[in-house]
């Protein structure tokens, strides 16, 4: 069935872009356009593109309002507006294979709050916009411009619809895993209040009393590996390596069916447990090698020059590193996107710069 719902999604996006190709031949046909046009005509689809991700989640906002959540998070790209104390603030965090996402906190005292609507938020204000992008095309008399509102039309229908599709993590699969199941239903919920409890700055152990994994869904399913990463995080706040490297054991085993929004994520934390637990272990140069661990040099925040930090100071021996790296880590630790995450950072932090000076102390006396 998933084999389907790709190739309904390949469908979908070239017929799309079949009508948009055919109406740009036709133009360009009459206006005798040349190749000095195409980059005009690709930056219409790159613009359209990322202005409909920001439509897309405004539109999880504003469905989110209507159903009595509030604003918790909002992220495009690497930036992410989070409420502190009442206040917005602005963080930065880089994850591979996320564009954007909307966080709302669910109304209080409710165990299954609505979920239609919010799920349905962002593929409304797709379709919304992309209505109004074709009145401006039928309006519209400059041929480039009638093209640049035709592309965003046509852009905003496909990602719509893309997003119908009952594919992880599509909205289409939410809605239909949450209009199936009531354990799907009251585990988003749970989700969002730990997302609300990170950001508040409560500690793993904390969050743990949050944990709800739903028993017929995998274990690769997005909602349960970040329950599970929630559950390694209570052991390696409390430096118990071992026991999160357990936990985190089965998400390396089967990585390959991990989304890809969770695959660095989760190939970060595990190497840097396994390094503090198991050095020697298989495992490592299984990840160094690992072609999403070689994204780590683009990604410029906390969390990732501590592994890095961790990995110059176990396998390679370069204390010197190791400290330059924390060094830039720290730097990172107040643009981390929740306060559970600065003080988690903060802490590992201190902690492998003792046992960085411990060692390098040892090899001094030897």
């Amino acid at each position: 069935m998933k084999q389907v719902f790709v190739l309904l999604n390949i469908f979908i996006t070239f017929l799309g872009l079949g009508f948009l190709g055919y109406e740009v031949g036709m133009l360009s046909a009459i206006h005798d356009w040349t190749w000095i046009h195409i980059p005009v005509l690709m930056s219409y689809f790159v613009v359209s593109f990322f202005l409909h991700i920001v439509i897309h989640e405004a539109g999880h906002l504003v469905a989110g309002l209507l159903s009595g959540y509030s604003f918790s998070m909002f992220k495009f790209l690497s930036f992410i507006w989070v409420k502190e104390s009442g206040k917005i603030t602005l963080k930065k965090q880089r994850v591979p294979g996320m564009l954007g996402q909307c966080l709302m906190m669910p109304p209080e005292k409710i165990t299954t709050p609505p979920y239609a609507l919010y799920h349905l938020g962002g593929i409304i204000a797709n379709l919304i916009a992309a209505a109004g992008g074709y009145l401006m095309w039928m309006m519209a008399y400059p041929p480039l411009l009638k093209i640049g509102f035709l592309t965003f039309t046509v852009v905003g229908i496909i990602l719509a619809m893309m997003n119908l599709i009952p594919v992880e993590p599509n909205d289409g699969m939410h809605l239909w895993k949450a209009s199936k199941s009531i354990e799907y239903q009251i585990q988003f919920n749970q989700l969002l209040q730990i997302h609300a409890g990170m950001i508040k700055g409560k500690t793993g152990q904390e969050l743990q009393e949050l944990l709800y994994f739903v028993g017929k869904e995998p274990l690769t399913d997005g909602n349960n590996v970040t329950m599970l990463s929630l559950k390694a995080l209570k052991h390696t706040e409390k430096f118990e390596f071992d026991q999160a490297e357990m936990i985190l054991r089965p998400l390396w085993d089967q990585f390959d069916q991990l989304l890809d929004l969770h695959k660095f994520e989760v190939l970060k934390e595990y190497l840097f447990v396994l390094l503090l637990s198991h050095p020697d272990d298989d495992a490592v140069a299984e990840i160094v090698n690992n072609k999403w661990y070689k994204k780590r040099d683009k990604i410029k925040q906390a969390d990732t020059k501590r592994v890095l930090a961790t990995y110059a100071f176990i396998k390679e021996n370069d204390f010197e590193k190791a400290i330059r790296l924390l060094d830039e880590a720290e730097s990172y630790i107040k643009k981390a996107p929740t306060l559970t995450d600065q003080k988690i950072e903060r802490e590992l932090n201190n902690y492998l710069r003792k046992k960085i000076k411990e060692e390098s102390s040892d090899s001094v006396t030897d």
